[in-house]
């Protein structure tokens, strides 16, 4: 097992290789006291805030009042995590007590056009005040929540699916713009930014799933509508993995490994550009090749993950979402996959970096 001392070498041993930019933290709490305590901190907020709202019952139905309501539940929950800097038991109760009044304001103004305007600054306030990675990470769900719910007017299902295809669109492009600004801005605004850009990934990827299809059922100006916009915003979403490789591989930064080399540039672009009509038909597979490819360049796996598993289960999708027989579908998946073992044999040929340029990059990358 490994103890203190070890912690300390590895610690030492990753600052000296600019793998680790913090200071080194006094007293630290085993993980599992520091899960059990969090557990506890939300099961306890679990049990006390129903007895709140039972006690607020009567005034909840009030706009105002319960809009009141969840103002004063973020304040508190924000104060709580500021007084409890350091611990977990009060900063994660304070997360819970922000997301209960970000519920209560959401159930408040659901129907509501305007509201969601105040639930989106309400949202806002919190993560910024709120110093928690969790509460930042859910209050940035909300705020995408109040963005796609403003851009559909207010309204919801069949009658703002045009406005959603474009509020989509622009969830995907915010989405690229919050992962590139970590090589642009100073690490700890860089590290502040990481909750909003998970949920910007995430809102993104169900937006996407729920929908970026045709649903039928509809009248054909709403189709013809609906059509037109996905049109535009199908286009603006295909060329965001191109934009995101040019963005990654011509404009390198020191802190990360070295970019690929000239050739493998211009042959993975091709291929990018070449795959811009596939990307405005499937704008969740373009969803999904951004996110490897920022996830290469950024040394992150576990959006690498995120960005596969989001491409497989978009082409699953949209393979049973063909009106075709199975006999043609067998025949385009088969053709579909000689191209990927064809790309696969090309790129495989390939070097990934010039020879004059050491694999191991400048040795600040991440690990």
């Amino acid at each position: 097992m490994s103890g203190p001392a070890d912690s300390g070498h590895l610690r030492e041993a990753l600052q000296a290789r600019g793998w680790w930019h913090g200071a080194a933290p006094e007293g630290e709490v085993a993980w599992y006291v520091r899960l059990v305590q969090g557990v506890a901190a939300w099961l306890a907020a679990c049990l006390l805030l129903p007895l709140f709202a039972l006690i607020f019952n009567d005034v909840l139905g009030e706009p105002q009042t319960a809009l009141g309501l969840a103002v004063g539940g973020c304040v508190v929950g924000c104060a709580l995590m500021r007084a409890g800097r350091g611990g977990v038991f009060v900063p994660q109760l304070g997360t819970a007590v922000v997301l209960a009044g970000l519920a209560v304001a959401v159930g408040t103004l659901w129907d509501d056009a305007w509201g969601w305007w105040a639930v989106a600054a309400l949202a806002l306030a919190s993560y910024v005040a709120g110093p928690v990675y969790v509460n930042r990470l859910l209050c940035g769900l909300v705020f995408a929540l109040a963005f796609l719910m403003i851009t559909m007017a207010g309204e919801r299902f069949t009658w703002g699916l045009p406005n959603l295809a474009a509020g989509s669109a622009a969830l995907m492009v915010c989405t690229a713009l919050l992962w590139r600004s970590e090589a642009w801005l100073p690490p700890r605004w860089a590290a502040g930014l990481e909750p909003a850009a998970w949920a910007a990934t995430f809102a993104s990827i169900v937006a996407l799933w729920f929908f970026d299809g045709l649903p039928g059922g509809m009248a054909p100006e709403e189709f013809a509508a609906l059509s037109r916009v996905r049109l535009w915003a199908g286009a603006a979403a295909g060329v965001l993995p191109l934009l995101a490789w040019v963005a990654v591989t011509f404009v390198p930064e020191a802190r990360y490994a070295a970019p690929p080399g000239a050739r493998a540039r211009v042959v993975v672009g091709a291929m990018l550009l070449l795959l811009i009509p596939v990307f405005v038909t499937a704008p969740g597979i373009a969803l999904g090749v951004t996110l490897l490819v920022l996830g290469v360049a950024h040394s992150r796996l576990v959006l690498m993950a995120v960005g596969l598993a989001t491409v497989l289960s978009c082409l699953a999708r949209y393979y049973y979402l063909l009106h075709l027989p199975l006999l043609e579908k067998s025949g385009w998946l088969a053709v579909a996959g000689s191209v990927v073992l064809v790309a696969g044999m090309v790129l495989a040929r390939i070097p990934w970096r010039d020879a004059a340029r050491s694999p191991q990059g400048n040795g600040e990358g991440r690990p």
